[in-house]
Parts: structure tokens; sequence; C-alpha cells
């Protein structure tokens, strides 16, 4: 396999990995903060931010993580998101010699995990912020769906504002 074969295989791997964390970002927040959540979840967003700026193991390990154990029926192994990443020229993943099967997981696993914690750490922000009026207030109901390349900005310049603050 050439460098720049790798290079795409590593590359198309972290994609998928992203798109997953994102997708699963999405869900955990209708399940805590979204349609399906009861209860007071500015504190719930409060907390879970908190948390997951000073890596609390318990929020941390409340968050959808794949490890792409296959230990469920239905759940990733590296060999299917291999194969949902994979074009129709790429090697067979039982070609790929071990270190770089280890190497394509743990690009994947890197992009997910990035991309799921971002992802949370934005939803939290947005429960108790509104951006969609191009102002910041306070707005406990805030359904951040779709995402802006407008609103992110937003949200990651507030976020840096209150770090500065600290």
């Amino acid at each position: 396999m050439t460098n720049d074969e790798y290079s795409t295989l590593i590359t198309a791997m972290r994609a998928n990995g992203q798109e997953a964390g994102t997708n699963a970002a999405g869900w955990w927040y209708q399940d805590t903060l979204g349609g399906r959540a009861s209860g007071d979840v500015s504190e719930h967003a409060r907390t879970t931010l908190t948390g997951l700026r000073d890596g609390d193991p318990v929020v941390m390990d409340s968050l959808p993580w794949s490890d792409l154990s296959g230990e469920w029926a239905d759940g990733d192994t590296a060999k299917s998101v291999y194969g949902d990443a994979s074009g129709a020229d790429w090697p067979e993943w039982e070609t790929l010699a071990g270190e770089v099967q280890a190497e394509l997981a743990d690009a994947w696993c890197d992009a997910y995990g990035e991309a799921l914690v971002s992802t949370v750490e934005r939803y939290c922000i947005s429960v108790n912020i509104d951006v969609s009026n191009g102002f910041w207030s306070e707005r406990n109901d805030l359904r951040p769906w779709p995402w802006t390349t407008r609103s992110v900005r937003k949200v990651d310049s507030h976020i840096e504002s209150k770090e500065t603050e600290r």
C-alpha cells in the first residue's frame, strides 16, 4: 500500500468517525436535553458542560461512546465502519496488516470521540444561549437544529470568551 492510499484510508475513516460521533451526539441530545428529556434540562446541560471541561469520569461515561467491540448485535466493529467508509477500489479488510487495521480503527475512534464531545458541548451551551436572533440571550427551550456555520461560530466565540474570563 502506498502512502497516498494509506492517507486516503485514514482520511475517510476519520470523516466517517466524525459523522458517526456527531450523529451519536444528536441522539444523546434528544434523550437528555431535547424532546425526549424531562425535568430541568438547563441544569443538566450545565452539569454536563462542567463535567466535560473537567474530564469528570461520570459525565464522560454517560456519553454514547463506540469502542468498535461489536458487543451488541447491531454494534459497530472496525470491519463494519471500514466497510461504511470504504470505496469499491479499497483493499478488503482481511487483507490489511494488523497494525494498519488498528491505525484505521484508532483514526475512526479518535474522530468519533472528538466530534461527540465537541457536539455535546455545543448542545449544552445552546440550551441556555439563543443565537438565532444574532444576540446572546438566556433561553431554556432552544433546540439547536439545524446547526448553521454562523451559530456554531457564535457558540465557539462564546466558549472562548468564557474560558478567557476564568
